[in-house]
């Protein structure tokens, strides 16, 4: 089955303060993004980035609920296939388009109102719309959306974590997931993943504060996490930050950035630097296989794997230096 998800900033200026402006823009891409779906006969999920609903709280133009409601007003859920229709906008799998999520497991958790969603794939051989797979409720992998823009907001961050714990409450323990959010959790920086740690202003940007950015690392690091899929960074990596946790006796969780599409890279004195500078996509392959015979020691789990390959399209046609400075 093919899925795509995209790293945020569908838009360059989707977020409150730019009006009907940012909301014609937010929707062309949605179009975009529905024909494609159509054509390929795949599903699409979204999540949003700072060009789309405001950059991090302690940087200009900060994320607002207003920008929040926004983006939800254009995709809904965040979840949209090409098939299905009927549910009112703002229900799960629903946009103001009519497009819904064929995910159909009912114990599928509900998406959350600031733009978080999980979407369950099951397992090779199963449809996922018959009675038979909702019953059964069998997930090969949990896919799970978040809206990293909010971390540091004093109200929807605790919102937005209290969400996520639920979600991963009903998680089953041997389930693989794959994160999809905007930002990196970490830059590779020292002190990154350490809340004690402040941020400097110059990382504040590309990051967030470290505060509810490490409470979700923290939560997502007990469970069976296999990638952390982000953008932001118009850097693409997928070798030079392999891994982090907020402890080093937690597993780690391995991490690729998507490689710009608008043809605009960036650098910057908070970012270790592009493994090419070169535009292009991330195609990330979920394999799931059976558990092999049971040996004296009980069965062996089921084997997951994610493989990711770097399609690079064309070279990077602008470069910008951006060092974020504090104003005073």
């Amino acid at each position: 089955m093919a899925y795509i998800p995209t790293p945020g900033d569908l838009s360059e200026c989707g977020y409150s303060s730019q009006g009907q402006q940012g909301v014609d823009a937010l929707v062309h891409v949605r179009e975009w993004l529905e024909r494609v779906a159509t054509h390929s006969h795949c599903a699409y999920a979204v999540v949003a980035g700072n060009h789309d609903v405001g950059n991090f709280v302690g940087c200009p133009y900060p994320v607002s609920a207003e920008g929040v409601e926004r983006w939800r007003g254009v995709y809904g859920s965040g979840v949209v296939t090409h098939k299905n229709e009927g549910r009112e906008k703002g229900q799960a799998g629903a946009t103001d388009s009519g497009a819904d999520t064929d995910a159909a497991h009912t114990d599928t958790p509900a998406p959350s109102p600031l733009g978080g969603w999980v979407y369950d794939i099951p397992p090779r051989g199963h449809a996922s719309d018959t009675e038979s797979d909702t019953v059964c409720g069998q997930v090969a992998w949990r896919l799970i959306g978040l809206n990293s823009m909010v971390y540091g907001h004093p109200e929807m961050g605790q919102s937005q974590q209290q969400w996520l714990d639920g979600v991963l409450a009903t998680t089953p323990a041997d389930t693989p997931l794959v994160l999809f959010q905007h930002t990196p959790f970490s830059l590779d920086r020292p002190g990154d993943t350490d809340p004690s740690v402040a941020v400097p202003y110059s990382a504040l940007y590309w990051t967030g504060a470290a505060g509810d950015r490490c409470r979700a690392l923290t939560s997502l690091t007990r469970h069976r996490v296999r990638l952390v899929a982000t953008g932001h960074t118009h850097q693409g990596r997928t070798s030079s930050i392999p891994c982090v946790s907020t402890d080093a006796s937690t597993p780690c969780l391995p991490c690729v950035w998507c490689p710009p599409m608008c043809g605009l890279g960036v650098e910057s004195d908070s970012l270790p630097g592009w493994d090419s500078d070169t535009t292009g996509y991330l195609r990330h392959t979920l394999s799931l296989s059976p558990p092999t015979v049971a040996n004296a020691n009980g069965p062996n789990e089921a084997q997951d794997t994610v493989r990711t390959d770097t399609v690079w399209v064309q070279p990077i046609s602008r470069t910008l230096t951006f060092n974020p400075k504090q104003e005073t």
